[in-house]
C-alpha cells in the first residue's frame, strides 16, 4: 500500500535523512540521537540490521555511531552476534561496541560493556536499563 509523506509519522520523516545517507556507499561515518523516537519496535530491529546490512557491505569504511535508549536496538546487535554462524547478517562481536554514559557525583563517567562472541555482556549491565523491563514482566 503506497503511502504520501504527509500519511506517515513523525519517527519516519525524522529518520528518513538517516536512511538515506546509510545505503549511500561515499559516506563513510554516521552519527545519530535515539534513532527509536517515535519508531515502532519492529521498525527499531528493522533498523538496527539496516545498519548491519551496511557494515557488512563496507566493512572497515562505513562506521555508525549510535547514541539509543532501545532496548530492542541493543537486543537485535546481541541476537545477530548470536547468529553469526548460520546467519545472513553476520556480525563479530569484536566490530560491535557499547558504551554506557552515566552522570555520577556531577561528573560523566564513560563505561565500555564488552561483547562476548556469543552475544552476551561480558560485564553486568548498569543499573536502570534492562532491568525495567524485567520489573515489569514479573
Amino acid at each position: 500500500m503506497p503511502l504520501l509523506p504527509s500519511q506517515v509519522g513523525a519517527g519516519v520523516s525524522q529518520i528518513f535523512p538517516f536512511v538515506v545517507a546509510a545505503v549511500k556507499p561515499d559516506v563513510g561515518m554516521i552519527s545519530i540521537e535515539q534513532p527509536e523516537l517515535h519508531l515502532h519496535p519492529a521498525w527499531q530491529v528493522e533498523l538496527a540490521d539496516l545498519m548491519l546490512t551496511q557494515t557488512n557491505q563496507y566493512s572497515a569504511d562505513k562506521l555508525f555511531l549510535v547514541e539509543t535508549h532501545s532496548e530492542h536496538m541493543v537486543l537485535r546487535l546481541l541476537k545477530r552476534i548470536r547468529e553469526s554462524q548460520d546467519a545472513s547478517l553476520p556480525l563479530d562481536s569484536k566490530l560491535a561496541q557499547i558504551i554506557f554514559c552515566e552522570v555520577f557525583e556531577g561528573e560523566t563517567r564513560i563505561r565500555p560493556i564488552g561483547i562476548t562472541s556469543d552475544g552476551d555482556f561480558d560485564t553486568a549491565w548498569p543499573n536502570g536499563f534492562f532491568e525495567e523491563r524485567g520489573k515489569e514482566l514479573f
